[in-house]
């Protein structure tokens, strides 16, 4: 699953309006954070994470304000894929109820 993971965020990384993609991925206690990230033309950065969570993977792009600097991106970037899993792991009923008070 690791492998269709990478190519489809790299097969949509690819598609964002930026001159040079840098990739990378963060191990977090809950799992994989997958990321990729660069700026446009203009200088505004646009990134995409992805997670997996249990056999869905989810991603979402972002675009940043014109100031944003490059650090700030990688942070915000694994922040946001860490607290999608850690919510999930977390807050989500693992039993097969999902939460329909059974």
């Amino acid at each position: 699953m690791e492998t269709r993971s990478v190519d489809g965020l790299e097969r949509v990384a690819r598609n964002l309006p930026v001159k040079s993609l840098t990739m990378d991925r963060v191990e977090t206690k809950y799992g994989p954070v997958r990321f990729g990230y660069g700026q446009d033309g203009a200088g505004i950065f646009h990134g995409i994470y992805a997670v997996q969570l249990g056999e869905k993977d989810i991603a979402r792009t972002l675009e940043f304000k014109p100031d944003t600097k490059e650090g700030d991106v990688q942070v915000m970037l694994l922040m946001e894929g860490g607290s999608l899993l850690k919510h999930f792991y977390e807050d989500t009923p693992m039993n097969g109820d999902a939460g329909n008070g059974i």
